[in-house]
């Protein structure tokens, strides 16, 4: 009976998921990192997520435009995927978080995702 108790409580066992380090913004927002390089998220190009609660052959990714300017005044417009890092002289620069996660039958508001971002000097 104890045995049956404890299985029926280790569904209900949530986890807390680690909050991704860096900086965060939201589309046209800017954020600064580490010796003056500005990252502006212009537009979502793809959030193919899994939603929680679906079985997914593939995991989805989450694919951004972002506008980089460095502390010289130039800049460049990349294409950033989640979890990839792009190399610049001032270190590695990755999309290491966005939220909202996705939700089966439920649409994002392109306002309402928030990306995080995190430079990494090598």
């Amino acid at each position: 009976m104890i045995l049956a108790a404890l299985l029926s409580l280790s569904g209900c066992a949530s986890f807390a998921v680690p909050k991704p380090a860096g900086r965060v913004a939201a589309i046209g927002q800017v954020v600064t990192l580490g010796e003056g390089v500005q990252v502006r998220p212009v537009a979502l190009l793809e959030d193919s997520r899994c939603p929680a609660l679906v079985r997914c052959i593939w995991a989805g990714r989450v694919r951004i435009e972002a506008l980089i300017r460095f502390q010289s005044g130039s800049e460049m417009r990349r294409e950033m995927t989640l979890g990839d890092a792009i190399t610049l002289p001032e270190g590695n620069l990755a999309l290491s978080g966005a939220v909202p996660a996705p939700v089966a039958g439920k649409v994002i508001a392109h306002g309402a995702y928030q990306f995080t971002f995190a430079l990494t000097p090598e």
